[in-house]
């Protein structure tokens, strides 16, 4: 049995098809916090101008994830 290993950006990760396949042991993410730190990308999760729209992205991307 080969392991493999996938790092990088989830929102990104999560949209390409089949990059996970079915073959997905465990995710490790690590979501910044709401407005506490301003990062680079599209996804920018923790800037969202609510909470609640803070905690929908994150359930978007868990969705995608699962």
């Amino acid at each position: 049995m080969s392991w493999t290993l996938t790092v990088g950006d989830a929102w990104e990760l999560a949209k390409e098809p089949g990059v996970f396949a079915g073959r997905v042991q465990a995710i490790v993410t690590s979501p910044p916090y709401w407005h506490q730190r301003e990062y680079d990308g599209d996804a920018n999760f923790g800037q969202r101008e609510s909470l609640e729209e803070y905690t929908e992205a994150l359930g978007c991307l868990f969705d995608l994830l699962r």
